[in-house]
């Protein structure tokens, strides 16, 4: 029972999260800087490991002696370029804040018209420090005014654009976008550090340090605020499966002698399939009692877990030979017509299979629609996560319902079989909760001035 209530609460466990006298060598700092006084500017890409956490955790190009969710160090009034092209931070919007998590956890965020805590007033003329949100080198808009070449309204830093884009068409669709870029210039003098975050998924927080621009003196080298929460570390079985909280269902015991494969082999990837079953199975048992919405929180919450961890199973397994026999919007290879089909056919003519062609022409992970699939299914289900965790929190019910049942062998769940048949609508249910609860209605995309990368 204790590795049970582990499981549940693991994600959740907060600690105070502070270190004490940073000095320099501590931080990450950009190693691609230019230029002098007002025209320096510096650049961080940033790339996301999904295998590390539940949601997954940010790298710095650069920085990977710093490991995953680095400080970082950003000299004041100099540009930085945050770079999230990489296609591995699609659904994973940056966001900059006063406290950890901003929006998501009711703090202040970075805006033209947020005040610095501490600093001077500017809400009221919108000078305040902010994020300049940018596709393709070009500002975002809701409206974009081409005689000014600015948004529209004053407010608009292109925030909602940025998000908009994201979930626009989907990861494919975002991929062939272009390059998304945020633009931070860390004006006020009060402000000692700031946290970047994940607009879309919580407890994905790191914290940046304001360096004086002359002497690169860290204005706090003792954290002000506390994280809230430690970074998770995968390791053991749950490194080997690519999953994330189940190695204490290594073996399945809690399932008693249930079987999950009937005649498979005892190979790695099916005893990490049985783990996952089994975590599910155990969690979703709850007492029974609770409010209906709160029923489907504590029971759609495992479930999505499991289809999660699924998917990053297979991803982590087999990322080289993923097999499709159809394009993503479901046309047979047979159906395709034009360019496409000659282009098939040509690959086709030079000893290829078509379906080999279909899933690896464009992606060097292989299996284009299996592989997009399958990163949709982790962040759309993993988002709808953190919009039930928060309902729950909102609502004031426990973050968890389980229960030991009397004869514990003989509990089922009967939704293996079903497990990811949500996963085809996650992305855009998970998009359509967010946006509902953290952010005004967005923009058109056609809205966004852009140019070809």
């Amino acid at each position: 029972m204790s590795k049970i209530i582990a499981a549940l609460v693991g994600v959740l466990a907060l600690a105070a999260g502070t270190q004490a006298d940073y000095v320099l060598d501590d931080l990450c700092l950009s190693n691609e800087c230019s230029g002098t006084g007002s025209e320096r500017v510096c650049i961080f890409r940033f790339q996301l490991d999904i295998f590390v956490s539940e949601t997954g955790y940010f790298l710095v190009e650069g920085c990977e002696d710093k490991g995953h969710m680095p400080t970082l160090g950003m000299e004041a009034n100099v540009k930085y370029i945050f770079d999230q092209s990489n296609k591995t931070n699609w659904f994973h919007p940056l966001g900059f804040a006063y406290a950890p998590d901003g929006a998501l956890s009711g703090n202040d965020e970075l805006e033209k018209g947020v005040d610095p805590p501490g600093g001077t007033t500017c809400n009221e003329t919108l000078s305040c420090q902010y994020p300049q949100y940018k596709l393709n080198g070009e500002i975002l808009c809701d409206e974009y005014d081409e005689l000014t070449g600015l948004c529209a309204d004053e407010e608009d830093f292109g925030l909602d654009q940025y998000e908009g884009v994201w979930f626009s068409g989907g990861r494919d669709n975002w991929i062939d976008a272009g390059n998304f870029t945020i633009e931070v210039n860390i004006t006020d003098d009060a402000t000692k550090e700031i946290f970047a975050f994940c607009h879309i998924h919580k407890y994905m927080s790191f914290r940046i340090k304001i360096l004086d621009t002359e002497t690169l003196a860290i204005r706090a080298p003792t954290d002000e605020i506390a994280l809230g929460y430690e970074y998770h570390e995968v390791e053991g079985f749950d490194a080997g499966c690519g999953t994330f909280n189940v190695s204490q269902y290594q073996g399945h015991e809690q399932c008693g002698d249930h079987v999950f494969h009937c005649n498979g082999d005892a190979n790695t990837f099916n005893e990490c399939m049985a783990a996952i079953n089994c975590k599910m199975m155990t969690e979703m048992r709850t007492s029974g009692n609770s409010d209906p919405t709160a029923e489907f929180m504590y029971q759609m919450i495992p479930h999505h877990q499991n289809a999660v961890n699924m998917a990053k199973m297979l991803l982590h397994f087999n990322p080289g030979s993923l097999k499709c026999g159809t394009s993503y919007d479901g046309r047979r290879l047979s159906e395709l017509e034009g360019p496409e089909l000659a282009l098939y056919q040509l690959a086709a003519a030079n000893g290829r299979r078509l379906d080999e062609s279909f899933c690896n022409d464009d992606n060097d992970e292989g299996g284009t629609p299996a592989v997009t699939m399958l990163w949709e299914i982790v962040n759309g289900q993993n988002a709808q996560i953190t919009f039930m965790r928060s309902w729950l929190e909102d609502n004031l019910v426990p973050a968890y319902d389980w229960c030991e049942a009397e004869d514990d062998n003989s509990t089922l769940v009967a939704v293996l079989a079903g497990c990811l048949a949500a996963a085809v609508v996650a992305p855009v249910a998970g998009y359509l909760v967010y946006r509902y609860k953290f952010r005004k209605p967005t923009a058109t995309v056609s809205a966004v001035k852009t140019i070809s990368p």
